[in-house]
């Protein structure tokens, strides 16, 4: 009883000294609800604050099913969520549709072409692949072609190394969507 009584102290003390804090809303991410076949689909999405509210800026969302190595079972299935916003092209890796494959170490990632060529791209990542400036230009070029397109990442999740492979389909109209959605 005692310590209850003093935890209830300690934790009212807590919140008085943290008092109020006017901060800005920090941006977070509603998923799109929207779909439209016309841009195999990728849909458009709105970032929300932390009231529930639009901020004006929006991204764009696909799910891609391939498969991922793994030291036990071999290949698993896989889900991976692409997005582009107005600064990245990001990739999340999730076995079985639902486990989020985090602590990355180093990662490569090669992208073929529908003419054959493989682009490759190295970077360290933390949770998931994000590609910015030149990298993010170079991949939304390749995609932005008709056609199947191939990707392959090895990533090095707590020192050791995973295979993931999966396709997309081109999308020639890619950047009249991202005109629509006011991702530039």
């Amino acid at each position: 009883m005692i310590m209850r009584k003093l935890f209830y102290c300690i934790f009212s003390a807590a919140i008085i000294m943290t008092g109020c804090k006017n901060t800005k809303p920090q941006a977070t991410v509603q998923e799109p609800v929207e779909t439209t076949p016309d841009y195999a689909g990728w849909v458009i999405g709105s970032f929300v604050d932390e009231f529930g509210e639009e901020t004006g800026n929006h991204f764009l969302r696909n799910q891609y099913q391939g498969k991922i190595s793994t030291s036990t079972l071999g290949d698993i299935d896989l889900t991976v969520k692409c997005t582009i916003d107005s600064s990245a092209f990001q990739m999340e890796f999730y076995e079985y549709g639902k486990y989020f494959i985090k602590n990355f170490g180093y990662s490569w990632l090669n992208i073929k072409d529908v003419d054959g060529y493989v682009h490759e791209f190295r970077q360290y990542a933390n949770d998931g692949m994000r590609f910015v400036k030149e990298n993010r230009d170079s991949i939304l070029t390749i995609i932005s072609r008709e056609g199947t397109i191939k990707f392959s990442a090895r990533i090095e999740e707590n020192s050791q190394g995973r295979l993931a492979k999966f396709s997309i389909k081109g999308t020639p109209r890619l950047r009249e969507l991202m005109n629509q959605a006011k991702v530039k």
